[in-house]
């Protein structure tokens, strides 16, 4: 299902280079994107939580601290990016970094059901590789 969000919003970012001038079309594919990214969120804590079930324990501080972390590199290198390039590299970043939050995803969810299939038949959990 996440992954299926993360496709729309990929769809609906690359809607932006469409729209390039103030138009209401424009106001409603952003308001469209946040209401996605919103809807993003509980679905990843959701599967964080099917993780645990499983009995992968994942500590939710250093994924926070890492997510900060990852936040701040990202945002200082877009800060560069925009004051050199203007404006438009925030669109396709966005698209590149979706890209990669899908890929992301697709290798979680094959890994994830390996794990299933394994603990499953065996009776035995395995170490996921994230």
């Amino acid at each position: 299902m996440s992954q299926l969000l993360v496709v729309i919003n990929l769809i609906l970012t690359a809607l932006l280079f469409v729209f390039t001038h103030k138009s209401v079309a424009l106001w409603v594919v952003y308001m469209m994107i946040m209401a996605w990214v919103q809807a993003l969120q509980p679905l990843l804590n959701a599967f964080c939580g099917k993780l645990e079930e499983t009995g992968y324990h994942i500590n939710f501080g250093i994924c926070r601290a890492c997510g900060s972390l990852g936040y701040s590199i990202l945002i200082a290198i877009l800060g560069n990016l925009v004051e050199n390039r203007g404006l438009m590299v925030l669109p396709k970043s966005g698209v590149i970094i979706l890209v990669v939050l899908l890929t992301l995803l697709a290798a979680i969810d094959k890994d994830f059901s390996t794990h299933i299939q394994f603990k499953e038949r065996f009776g035995v959990s395995i170490p996921l590789t994230f």
